[in-house]
């Protein structure tokens, strides 16, 4: 219930930084990324579309989006991301 309530509250509880997220002046809350949660909509809406999880990282590189760390979008990426989203 704790890393729940963190969670809710938008702060750090962990050592990665999520996509769609930077961490703000102090370092423990997270703000949100324009850019970034762009892209997650992205992601959100191609999933709903049915898109396999390696099609949604193809059309990510292919728009030449690059994953947090810069390099190109792989399925597992994608699909930490939308069981990050489910949780939320």
């Amino acid at each position: 219930m704790a890393m729940d309530h963190k969670r809710a509250k938008l702060e750090r509880i962990s050592g990665r930084i999520p996509y769609g997220y930077t961490l703000d002046a102090d370092g423990t809350t997270l703000v949100a990324v324009t850019d970034e949660q762009h892209v997650l909509t992205v992601i959100s809406e191609l999933r709903t579309e049915g898109k396999s999880l390696r099609v949604i990282a193809g059309e990510l590189n292919r728009r030449g989006i690059k994953a947090k760390n810069g390099a190109d979008w792989k399925h597992s990426t994608v699909q930490s991301i939308i069981t990050r989203l489910a949780a939320v």
